[in-house]
């Protein structure tokens, strides 16, 4: 669930929130290693991030892709509003109206469909599943809420206009997080997740 009062969180601590999804790489690995499985190691699912006014210190308002391989964000647009009309369900705008920012995971099925075929939609939605248990588990450790819901609650015409989503796309599910504690009570990540205000670049 969503806390009840969202604090303001600085750039470090939101850092180590996303860096659950991070893929880790050294010379010797032929591929990322994950803290999550996915069929064929594929990794169709990405991350896409609306953040809120004053969610994160430092960081502007608007819409971004988070990129594992590298921990970087890459920015839309600034300043965008996220109308509260996308969520279809009165509980998902109540949450949204509570949350500091919202993850959209979404599929790229063109990184999928090759191999799995009609399947690649039911591995798509298992691996957003897996990605949500690690949030949940790193939300936990940091005293964040968290709530999830499925994307047939969300407009999937206005995701692909905010984010650029290609026809190949498919919105997976959607989490809603805020209600962090004061970053005083919080442990101490001294990483940064950068941030990169050109256009917006994916993996595919």
């Amino acid at each position: 669930l969503i806390g009840a009062n969202p604090q303001q969180m600085d750039e470090s601590e939101f850092a180590r929130f996303l860096e659950c999804l991070l893929g880790a790489q050294t010379p010797e690995m032929l591929l990322p290693k994950y803290s999550y499985p996915s069929a064929g190691s594929l990794y169709p699912v990405q991350t896409y991030i609306f953040l809120k006014p004053h969610a994160v210190q430092g960081l502007d308002s608007g819409t971004y892709y988070y990129h594992p391989r590298d921990h970087k964000m890459f920015q839309f647009s600034s300043n965008v509003p996220l109308p509260p009309s996308m969520f279809s369900s009165e509980h998902m705008r109540q949450q949204y109206e509570k949350c500091s920012f919202v993850l959209f995971l979404i599929s790229q099925l063109k990184a999928i469909e090759p191999l799995y075929h009609e399947r690649a939609e039911d591995f798509s939605f298992l691996e957003a599943g897996y990605m949500l248990r690690v949030l949940e588990e790193t939300a936990a450790g940091m005293r964040l809420g968290l709530s999830a819901a499925v994307e047939g609650e969300v407009s999937a015409p206005m995701l692909r206009t905010l984010f650029e989503l290609e026809s190949s796309h498919l919105p997976v599910l959607t989490v809603f997080a805020g209600g962090a504690l004061p970053p005083a009570t919080l442990p101490v990540f001294d990483g940064e997740v950068e941030i990169v205000t050109s256009t917006a670049r994916r993996v595919k």
